[in-house]
């Protein structure tokens, strides 16, 4: 599997963008743009009870 081969090193995936999922629209937008190179990666915070 693809995580496994992240995990032993033999796979270095190009992340090109990180942010918090709120930031979604501009993460498509740039990306259509062609103004990130490699992955987008959208995170999601903690939820809080």
């Amino acid at each position: 599997m693809l995580t496994d081969l992240v995990a032993e090193g033999r796979l270095r995936p190009k992340i090109g963008w990180a942010s918090d999922w709120t930031e979604t629209p501009a993460a498509f937008e740039a990306l259509a743009g062609r103004k990130v190179r490699g992955k987008a990666v959208l995170t999601v915070g903690a939820v809080t009870p």
